[in-house]
């Protein structure tokens, strides 16, 4: 990762599964995002249970030492118009102690240049393109 910020003025990392996954018997998913020293942006469902998971992931970070640059709310199905989908993103807005990047919308369409669009749309790209 050093080699590719050393290249490239952007470099994203995907986490796998959230930081408290073992990679290894002694090793955590949060000891690798300190190991590569990126900022975070944690990616969040807007579905019911989802304020405890991010605010659960953003203090865990926290005690971790990590940097969270924000979180992006991800609809990975269609919206079915719940109280949870509704109400999350303000709720989380107002409860985390790091920015809201944004909600991005389910889409059927998965051509690169749809998704491009709707990132535009939807995400704070500016706050992202400054980490």
């Amino acid at each position: 990762v050093k080699d590719l910020r050393g290249i490239y003025s952007t470099v994203i990392v995907e986490g796998i599964g959230g930081l408290a996954v073992p990679v290894a018997h002694d090793y955590m998913v949060s000891d690798m995002a300190r190991d590569v020293g990126l900022p975070l942006i944690v990616v969040a469902s807007t579905t019911l249970g989802t304020i405890n998971h991010t605010l659960l992931t953003t203090w865990h970070a926290k005690s971790e030492g990590l940097e969270v640059a924000g979180v992006i709310l991800c609809q990975h199905r269609p919206a079915e118009g719940t109280i949870a989908e509704r109400t999350n993103p303000a709720i989380l807005e107002e409860l985390l102690e790091v920015p809201l990047l944004g909600v991005f919308p389910y889409m059927k369409d998965k051509k690169p240049e749809t998704l491009a669009r709707a990132a535009e749309d939807a995400l704070d790209i500016g706050s992202l393109f400054k980490l």
